[in-house]
């Protein structure tokens, strides 16, 4: 039986862009160590019994996957879950969001006061990071201490800044979970789609970015209705690598995705973020770029034609300003990951 060094509590493999991107950050962080996965749902129960009969789990430490987990009931039953399986204490945790109750949309399982219910969970974990300022003001408000690290995701390798883009073009993705400010999908779609018909007429052109299977009919719609479908191409960029080679020649990237947005931001892309949850705030507020985020339920037309000009115009100073930035976040989350490694013994690979 081989035993395994972390129980991975998180919704990597199942076609999510962010997702994928955290677990392979654990994945190249630690190389050597038999990272498996734990069982989210029932039907997940009969592939993991048959793999317990060649995993040891009593030994392993449970690693909480990043995400937007904390304060959300669904993701409580699952910590619950696994902390039965994973035998080794405490847990583990790397830049962790936190659901924030002033947003209930259609599954967010945050209400009735369900982030207290957290309290007792997180003193099970060495210690609590999380992605940015307002999960750790959350988390303040229950009596919990913890350390804003940044979005694991950010500490994917891009390499180099390309030394030139490609002039005018705008990389787009678009694309939400489950609802968004304002509940209204409709009148975002057409306001992005007057943006593009402007930007269109002063001379842009257009990526649009497939970060996850759902957003494709989405996308489609958009580029139609927007009249620039033939001054477009289409990456189904659905992998961390993949994406983070794609966009690197964008001049400028509106991202509706969380992780969109974050990725691009590791690879030093100017990015304007669309705000569907609080989670969006939460992450451009971790590298100073709150000025560049535009509300679901704000956005309009005009804004957005201008706020990618001014990026386009200031990219220089834009890029050196955000490369800063996130070079902050990944030395926090690379110190986090050395506690996390050191603690089990394991061998940390340096980036």
């Amino acid at each position: 039986m081989q035993k395994v060094a972390l129980a991975y509590l998180g919704y990597a493999g199942r076609g999510n862009l962010g997702d994928d991107a955290i677990e392979l950050v654990y994945r190249r962080a630690f190389p050597q160590a038999r990272i498996a996965a734990l069982p989210l749902y029932p039907g997940d129960l009969p592939g993991h019994l048959r793999e317990r009969r060649h995993l040891g789990f009593r030994d392993a430490s449970l690693l909480l996957g990043g995400g937007t987990v904390i304060g959300r009931k669904n993701w409580r039953v699952h910590l619950l879950t696994g902390g039965r399986l994973a035998g080794r204490r405490p847990f583990h945790m790397l830049g962790a969001g936190v659901e924030d109750p002033v947003f209930q949309g259609r599954n967010s399982f945050s209400a009735n006061g369900e982030l207290r219910r957290w309290r007792p969970l997180l003193e099970q974990f060495d210690r609590v990071t999380v992605r940015g300022p307002r999960s750790a003001e959350l988390l303040g408000t229950i009596g919990v201490v913890s350390e804003v690290v940044g979005d694991p995701a950010l500490l994917l390798e891009p390499g180099p800044v390309p030394r030139s883009v490609d002039a005018g073009v705008l990389g787009l993705n678009v694309g939400w979970g489950d609802d968004m400010w304002g509940h209204d999908p409709e009148r975002v779609g057409r306001e992005l789609a007057g943006a593009l018909r402007q930007l269109a007429r002063r001379g842009w052109r257009f990526r649009a970015f497939l970060a996850n299977d759902s957003d494709r009919a989405y996308t489609e719609r958009l580029l139609a209705d927007a009249g620039v479908t033939d001054r477009t191409e289409v990456y189904v960029t659905v992998d961390p690598d993949t994406y983070l080679h794609s966009v690197r020649g964008c001049s400028v990237l509106v991202a509706q995705r969380l992780h969109a947005a974050i990725l691009s931001c590791c690879a030093a892309v100017p990015t304007i973020a669309i705000g569907y949850q609080p989670k969006c705030d939460d992450f451009m507020a971790s590298l100073g770029q709150e000025r560049f985020l535009l509300r679901t339920d704000e956005v309009d037309t005009e804004s957005l034609v201008e706020l990618v000009e001014k990026v386009d115009a200031d990219r220089a100073d834009h890029v050196m300003r955000l490369q800063i930035a996130v070079d902050g976040r990944r030395a926090a989350l690379r110190a986090a990951l050395a506690r996390i490694g050191d603690q089990l013994g394991l061998d940390h690979a340096a980036g």
